[in-house]
């Protein structure tokens, strides 16, 4: 599993790729300690609508679905060829996290780019 602090672009910034496989709907993991996730790119070639982020208490073993202070889950609208823009503090203290799409990949997988902002 890659940690996102491998791919350092700057001292606080950080960009990473997680792949979703053809006919899937869930991303490869990542490893988020010590960073929040701020954004994601998506390609030209995404079919979802939304998507949502799970995390995993145990490297990967057990998935939950992500949910915000107020208790609400993290269900993004998204299209192809975009940048989304999310709240840090939604991810403060996260670990491992992967993204779903809220439709399979068909034919292709697809790539999504994540950016990230160094804690602390």
């Amino acid at each position: 599993m890659k940690q996102i602090s491998e791919a350092l672009l700057s001292d606080d910034i950080a960009r990473d790729t997680v792949v979703v496989a053809a006919s899937g709907t869930n991303s490869s993991a990542i490893d988020l300690r010590g960073f929040a996730l701020c954004g994601i790119f998506t390609p030209a070639s995404l079919e979802a609508t939304s998507l949502t982020l799970q995390e995993s208490p145990d490297s990967g073993a057990t998935w939950f679905p992500m949910h915000d202070a107020s208790g609400t889950l993290l269900a993004i609208p998204c299209g192809a060829s975009r940048k989304i823009n999310l709240n840090p503090a939604d991810f403060a203290g996260v670990g491992v996290v992967r993204v779903v799409l809220g439709t399979a990949a068909s034919g292709a997988s697809r790539t999504l780019t994540l950016i990230a902002r160094k804690l602390g």
